[in-house]
């Protein structure tokens, strides 16, 4: 009967052995997968980051520029001497000056 029970707690110790080494064995596979998306998740990040700022600076560009064609085209189209008229015909060359 004691040979019995030593042979049972020796199995019993080796299956709990060989349940933590499985156990550990697939806590390091699961980490490296996970370490590996997290490295590919980052890349991807990086790379959309990268993707954004070039079309924002493109964009920048772009209103920058209709911004100063419609500044230019405001100087092109004044050309009055500062004073705003106003059509009367009260005065001789009919206008009033303001």
């Amino acid at each position: 009967m004691n040979r019995t029970n030593n042979y049972l707690k020796n199995q019993l110790t080796d299956s709990k052995r060989l349940l933590d080494r499985s156990v550990e064995s697939e806590r390091e596979k699961n980490k490296t997968a996970l370490s590996r998306l997290q490295q590919q998740i980052v890349g991807i990040l990086e790379s959309e980051r990268k993707s954004m700022r070039a079309q924002f600076l493109k964009q920048s560009k772009a209103v920058n520029s209709m911004i100063e064609s419609i500044e230019y085209d405001d100087d092109d189209s004044d050309d009055s001497d500062g004073y705003d008229y106003i059509a009367d015909e009260s005065e001789e060359d009919g206008y009033d000056y303001i």
